[in-house]
């Protein structure tokens, strides 16, 4: 399955007295962790407290999947979300291609 980053960006257009159910983290871990889901979230990266983004990794068969899933645990009302297809590599990968 493709490798996803998605970049978690808080919206503008949100009022801040709005209220939003909370998000549902412990089922989606519980839920999308592990290896047999098809949709499965593999860790999350928080930037230093100045940057409200986060970056989260996934494993999906493509992007609607992913928004789907956090659609599903409440995680669509307060941020935008952009998946973006990866490839991973590392220098072992370069050394190896030469």
């Amino acid at each position: 399955m493709p490798l996803y980053i998605v970049v978690h960006t808080p919206r503008e257009d949100v009022p801040e007295d709005e209220v939003f159910p909370p998000t549902r983290l412990a089922e989606l871990a519980r839920d999308h962790a592990t290896g047999d889901a098809h949709t499965r979230w593999i860790k999350t990266f928080s930037p230093d407290l100045n940057d409200e983004r986060h970056f989260t990794l996934w494993r999906a068969r493509n992007a609607q999947d992913i928004r789907e899933v956090m659609e599903r645990y409440d995680f669509m009302s307060e941020m935008e979300h952009h998946p973006i297809a990866v490839q991973e590599w590392d220098p072992q990968t370069v050394l190896e291609a030469e």
